[in-house]
């Protein structure tokens, strides 16, 4: 897929790593660590984002919680976020075609670089990182903009949620909706977002 924009924004969760998945198969780890029946994957999705552990008190008892605490130390290293695609290819083609590369993410600092170690990613190719982002305030997108000197038309927001396009709207720049998220291609039409301008993952932008 081609795009042509000068400025190209990326969300990091569930955009450019899987998130979602990597949190269920470390709670999924624990669980069978402790002999409990933990939540199915859709199960999961549907709280997943909720105040942890109160988010999993359903299939975590109260009284196991700090057993959990202790565990997951142990599944961070056995299992660890993925990209979707080669994203040093990604980036390295991108950066030919002479676009500017940002991550733009309610992430922490530190949690950020805990992911980018995981998938191996080169910091170095991207031109501006903005972490605690407080998506979807727009203020994070104008400092984009002001940082790159470019004009609103130049610029593209690529992520996977509802929350990622509201932020692209109210900033009236164009965005590019990614189904490796919770949201489906039905709910991206439904907001009224253009059937061309929904794809499956980044590795479409390859």
């Amino acid at each position: 897929m081609e795009i042509i924009k000068k400025v190209m924004i990326f969300d990091l969760n569930d955009t450019l790593i899987n998130t979602i998945y990597t949190a269920f198969k470390r709670n999924e780890y624990c669980f069978e660590r402790m002999e409990i029946k933990g939540p199915t994957l859709k199960e999961f999705e549907s709280v997943f984002g909720g105040d942890f552990p109160q988010c999993i008190g359903k299939w975590l008892p109260q009284d196991r919680v700090e057993e959990f605490y202790d565990i997951y130390p142990a599944s961070r290293q056995t299992i660890r976020y993925q990209a979707f695609c080669d994203l040093t290819a990604l980036f390295n083609k991108m950066k030919k075609e002479g676009k500017k590369l940002v991550i733009l993410t309610n992430t922490s600092v530190e949690q950020f670089k805990k992911k980018a170690n995981d998938i191996q990613l080169d910091i170095q190719m991207i031109d501006l990182i903005l972490c605690n982002a407080k998506k979807p305030d727009i203020n994070a997108l104008t400092k984009v903009q002001e940082y790159f000197g470019v004009n609103k038309k130049d610029m593209l927001l690529i992520g996977d949620d509802l929350l990622d396009f509201q932020m692209a709207r109210t900033f009236d720049i164009n965005y590019l909706a990614v189904l490796t998220g919770l949201v489906d291609r039905q709910m991206f039409l439904q907001q009224g977002i253009s059937n061309q301008l929904i794809i499956e993952s980044v590795n479409e932008l390859l």
